[in-house]
């Protein structure tokens, strides 16, 4: 009949030294679980918030600027475009939010304004419980640790809410606004966009060179864009600068501007197959590369607002 060998811990292979070490063993590894690996009591208050700030990163699936309401307004159709829009946090258990809204009617853009909210915030079971002063419980946050937050939130003078994410982190700069041309091929204005030289003119063999004076783009939060380029023609000695000015242009286009990003482009709704593309460099920099009418190859331009 085979016989049970006995447990390595048995009283037959056991001595004292070696049951020490085995209860210190088993000593330690309790204290690691109840420091670091035990399961956190469900049950447990949230701990406070932290301060800091929110900012939206998209609104109703768009990038910013992004349509916040529209409707008809006396026969006329109004638009509110979300420009950027924060949620500052304060550990004495205040909140505040600042939205910054762009208006349309009828295409035209009509006002900018700047609408505020404040109130207080308290732990609940399940989150973080916001109210406003003035309009009571705005926004529940479920987990602040996450890093993009979507949440529903309103604005004064836009009915219903607006579907958004948040993060500590500030989007990509918004590129509405009037930018002015800089310069032209890295070269500050007035310069050559394009130079002919030599070339004929009235049989003479001279050089001729297109000088953009200055360039302004209105770049508007309801999807359009309006841009204008003023420049002048000048002639000059065969290999040498312009010296005599010849005629003065004025150049106007304006079309629709999509993003992805910093990546802008530009399609004119004026212009046959008149197209430009721009990149974000920050809040004051534009980038662009752009002829001056359709048909002409882009060069590069820097704008600055």
């Amino acid at each position: 009949m085979a016989t049970l060998e006995p447990s390595p811990l048995s009283d037959r292979h056991m001595n004292i030294p070696t049951l020490a070490r085995a209860l210190s063993a088993a000593l330690l590894a309790l204290t690691l679980v109840a420091c670091g690996d035990a399961p956190t009591d469900p049950n447990a208050p949230l701990p406070p918030l932290q301060a800091g700030i929110w900012h939206v990163q998209s609104a109703n699936g768009a990038e910013l600027p992004a349509l916040a309401a529209h409707g008809t307004v006396e026969g006329r159709y109004a638009q509110t475009f979300l420009d950027s829009l924060q949620v500052s946090v304060a550990a004495d258990g205040r909140w505040e939010q600042r939205a910054w809204l762009v208006e349309f009617v009828d295409g035209a853009l009509t006002g900018r304004v700047t609408r505020q909210d404040a109130g207080a915030w308290v732990v609940t079971d399940t989150g973080y419980l916001f109210s406003s002063d003035l309009h009571g419980q705005r926004f529940v946050v479920r987990d602040p640790s996450q890093g993009t937050l979507a949440l529903n939130l309103r604005a004064e003078g836009v009915p219903g809410v607006i579907v958004t994410t948040l993060r500590s982190t500030r989007p990509p700069a918004s590129p509405t606004g009037t930018w002015e041309a800089s310069a032209v091929r890295d070269r500050p204005l007035p310069d050559a966009i394009y130079v002919f030289d030599p070339t004929e003119v009235d049989g003479q063999p001279v050089s001729v060179h297109f000088i953009v004076d200055s360039a302004r783009l209105a770049v508007l939060a309801n999807g359009r864009y309006v841009h204008r380029t003023w420049a002048s023609e000048w002639i000059g000695a065969v290999g040498g600068p312009p010296t005599t000015l010849r005629i003065r242009y004025g150049y106007y286009d304006h079309g629709d501007w999509t993003r992805a990003g910093a990546e802008l482009q530009f399609e004119s709704t004026w212009l046959q197959n008149h197209r430009m593309n721009g990149e974000l460099g920050g809040p004051t920099l534009l980038r662009m590369q752009q002829g001056l009418t359709h048909g002409d190859p882009p060069v590069s331009f820097r704008y600055a607002r």
